[in-house]
């Protein structure tokens, strides 16, 4: 095992007792009235004098600092106390009572800009005492740049501590690591690149070639290729990109893999980037890989920690690792799985079923899942169902608990599928939309197959599932299915295939259109049990016929509820002087036609005149009553707008005919007006 010398800390640690003991330091005698003489005269901040004192500890250079402004002002200065050995020294704050090992020009009280002409020693003496105690090596005049020059080297070698200290520990940190196991270079050519295979070929004859694949090592006789084509081996039966031996002087392949070990207090999780090069030889391929990251599990008996390391540089060959950044991670990778199950033994009870997962399920941060596997119990009810991309996508602890029932006994009611279920998922290595679908379709009663559900979660966005749901209690998944891709393929420029994370989503739209054409046939009447209804021709034009069918009838009836709010309102709300005249709408096409006259949005009241929730009124000329003039909303006894052209506001003439018109109806009965019902019961949606 690797043995790490101890750092031994340069700064002395100062007991409450020694502390007490420099306190107990007396100030020197000073002449107060030349203290605040040389206070006024230099403009000083501060003024300093010095003592030597043997204590238990050894021999104290003591530094006492005044503030010149309180000694003007008759207080007593005193400020800062410096204490100096040969080897360390300690500051204390008498003001604020406290201890501080900061530098005399970085202290609290000292600006960090301090200029030496403002700080001033009492007596020459001073300058002496502090170059006789420190045995003149500083060559320096000034006793406070000597001092400085002290307190600098010693933060000096308590910052080189500190660097020392971090490299300490992660040196121990990184005590255990193993070599690689001798396996890992078989598995990167089995498995990792596996899909990075190529077919060099040349030309024999005019449409004859002659192609070596690096999947099975054999040369074989392939039909006419191009340079990057993509084929399949005759030999192995495996795909392959053609590469024409002329032109592939250098192919580049890298992955990321992950290998996991035991350590003294977790696991440790190494990432390396391995490296596939066709340079020299195509017969010959070379394989590296150098490790990028360290990355360690650490588990007590109350947390689970992760901590980062990266490559810092080298040392001798070797490399130096310190603590990684947010910003620094590593990528996704294959992780190693032939070690895991020594590696997993003895450990956390259970997680041996994290070997299986990382087996089936490639490109992924192998630490998340071993740290949610210890948070949150979930975890492992999933992987021994065997559900692993379920696990492998909620990554998260406590993200897989959206999918069961916690009160749940069986699996019925823990998950909401049965044995066969999970078999069926199991066999489709399911994905967290698979179940999710799975469970959907079990809760509308809705018969599927494994291949259904695959197909479904491939072409459809779990958004537009809600819509397949009511389809599907008309037709099976297999009629449905096939239905929607005729579709698609007839108007395959119409219906543009939706990108979810680069995964083609082709039936999106169809499904919504035709959950749409069925809401229409059922608020139509139209019979869904036929087949020539439930599945037209052409369901992109036959939804755009029904939309028109839709729009015209309730255009008629908008128009017979707005007609028989104005038999209702007419009585109410009819008024007109010598020059003006209140009109109430009959159709929602006036309601249109006003809009477009006045250039404002007044046709999209035809609902809310319908229903009741407010009234329409044209204010026209008595002489031209088919001419548009202003537009009055109302509800009740309440004016709620009044526009004209491009909703300009009343004038005069308008607003004093619209006061009349007020006090007309103030002057019938109010219950008149207030009896007249603002939500009448009128049905005008599909």
């Amino acid at each position: 095992m690797t043995r790490i010398r101890k750092l031994k800390n340069p700064r002395k640690r100062w007991s409450k007792e020694e502390k007490a003991e420099l306190l107990m330091i007396g100030e020197p005698k000073i002449n107060w009235a030349k203290f605040i003489i040389l206070s006024k005269i230099s403009e000083l901040d501060y003024l300093v004098t010095t003592a030597v004192r043997q204590t238990t500890i050894g021999s104290i250079l003591t530094i006492f600092l005044y503030d010149s402004k309180k000694l003007m002002n008759s207080d007593h200065g005193l400020c800062i106390k410096i204490f100096l050995t040969k080897d360390d020294y300690i500051n204390y704050d008498r003001v604020n009572e406290k201890w501080f090992n900061g530098s005399i020009h970085k202290s609290r009280i000292i600006n960090a800009e301090y200029k030496e002409t403002k700080f001033l020693f009492m007596s020459e003496k001073d300058n002496e005492r502090i170059k006789k105690f420190f045995d003149s090596k500083y060559n320096f005049d000034s006793g406070y740049m000597i001092i400085a020059k002290f307190q600098e080297n010693i933060k000096s070698k308590e910052l080189d501590f500190k660097h020392a200290k971090v490299k300490y520990e992660n040196k121990k940190r990184m005590i255990g690591i193993n070599k690689i196991p001798k396996g890992v270079e078989k598995w990167l050519w089995d498995k990792v690149f596996d899909d990075c295979r190529y077919s060099f070929y040349k030309r024999i004859k005019k449409d004859k070639f002659t192609s070596f694949c690096t999947g099975c090592g054999k040369y074989v006789d392939v039909p006419y290729v191009r340079h990057k084509m993509q084929g399949i081996c005759p030999n192995c039966k495996k795909k392959v990109v053609y590469r024409a031996i002329g032109k592939s002087k250098r192919i580049y392949d890298n992955k990321t893999i992950a290998i996991i070990e035991k350590t003294a207090d977790g696991f440790a999780v190494r990432y390396y980037n391995a490296y596939k090069r066709y340079a020299g030889s195509f017969l010959k391929p070379e394989l590296d890989f150098n490790e990028v990251f360290r990355i360690f599990i650490i588990i007590s008996e109350n947390n689970v920690k992760i901590c980062s390391y990266t490559v810092d540089g080298y040392d001798n060959g070797k490399k130096i690792w310190r603590k990684s950044t947010k910003n620094e991670n590593p990528e996704m990778a294959y992780v190693y799985t032939r070690n895991l199950k020594k590696v997993f033994k003895d450990t956390i009870c259970g997680i041996e079923a994290l070997a299986e997962m990382f087996e089936h399920c490639y490109e992924l941060y192998p630490e998340e899942y071993i740290y949610s596997f210890i948070k949150d119990p979930t975890v492992e009810f999933f992987l021994k169902l065997g559900l692993y991309q379920v696990v492998k996508e909620n990554s998260e602890p406590g993200s897989l608990e959206k999918f069961i029932n916690k009160d749940g006994r069986s699996l019925r009611q823990i998950l909401g599928i049965n044995k066969e279920h999970l078999i069926m998922l199991q066999k489709m290595n399911a994905k967290s939309v698979h179940l999710e679908t799975m469970k959907a379709f079990i809760g509308e009663n809705i018969k599927f197959s494994s291949d259904g559900i695959m197909t479904i979660c491939d072409h459809i966005s779990d958004g537009r599932l809600k819509y397949l749901k009511l389809i599907l209690k008309y037709c099976t998944i297999h009629r449905a299915l096939k239905y929607l891709e005729t579709q698609y393929n007839i108007h395959e420029d119409v219906y543009k295939p939706y990108y979810y994370y680069n995964h083609k989503i082709t039936f999106n739209n169809v499904v919504s259109d035709w959950y749409d054409y069925i809401m229409q046939c059922v608020a139509l009447g139209y019979d869904l049990q036929s087949d020539f209804v439930l599945f037209p021709k052409d369901l992109y034009k036959r939804h755009s016929e029904l939309n028109r069918i839709i729009k015209m009838q309730k255009s008629k009836l908008l128009d017979k509820a707005i007609s028989k709010r104005h038999d209702l309102i007419y009585s109410s709300y009819f008024y007109k002087n010598e020059n003006l005249m209140i009109v109430i709408p009959k159709s929602a096409g006036e309601l249109s036609k006003e809009g477009a006259s006045l250039h404002h949005c007044v046709g999209r009241f035809s609902e809310k005149m319908a229903k009741g929730y407010s009234d329409i009124l044209f204010i026209r000329n008595v002489k031209e009553p088919k001419k548009s003039y202003y537009t009055m909303e109302i509800k009740g006894m309440e004016i709620l707008q009044c526009r004209g052209m491009d909703n300009c506001a009343t004038n005069q003439e308008v607003s004093d005919f619209i006061n009349e018109w007020h006090k007309h109806l103030e002057k019938k009965k109010k219950k008149e007006v207030a009896a007249i019902p603002y939500i009448p019961n009128v049905n005008i949606h599909y």
